[in-house]
């Protein structure tokens, strides 16, 4: 009677874990460069939320600031008028 044996030789498993390390580093390198494109992603829509919240703070601002102008410039006008009345008399 024969015996079979069925295992593998070290060159086999050698081969095997070769194969192994090449796809995992194919596959880590491949990771690497969709990670950085999601961080720049990421980066972008930060940066328009920053913009846009600028141009809200600005827009909100600029009326308020327009308002205080006018009523500066109305009691600017107020006190010119008064002093001119005054002269007059």
């Amino acid at each position: 009677m024969k015996k079979s044996h069925c295992s593998f030789t070290l060159i086999e498993l050698l081969i095997v874990v070769a194969i192994i390390g090449i796809l995992a580093s194919t596959i880590i390198i491949s990771l690497t460069g969709a990670m950085a494109r999601a961080r720049d992603v990421r980066k972008k829509a930060d940066l328009a939320a920053i913009y846009k919240a600028i141009i809200s703070y600005e827009s909100d601002h600029i009326v308020l600031l327009r308002i205080l102008i006018q009523i500066r410039v109305e009691q600017v006008v107020e006190v010119v008028r008064q002093m001119y009345l005054a002269s007059m008399l």
